[in-house]
């Protein structure tokens, strides 16, 4: 009964565990494409600007 009821309760926990490991995962990753998102689309008006200099 005790040890049924303990494994349940180690069960659930790490489940949880599982989930939020899996959630920061996801957002890392979110973080990461939207850092790439930043730096491509900031690439586009340097490079505009670096030629309306030289030019």
């Amino acid at each position: 009964m005790l040890g049924e009821n303990n494994n349940q309760q180690q069960g659930r926990a790490r489940a949880i565990i599982e989930r939020a490991q899996n959630a920061y995962r996801n957002t890392g990753k979110i973080r990461r494409s939207i850092s790439i998102i930043l730096l491509v689309s900031m690439i586009v008006p340097f490079a505009l600007l670096v030629q309306f200099l030289l030019y």
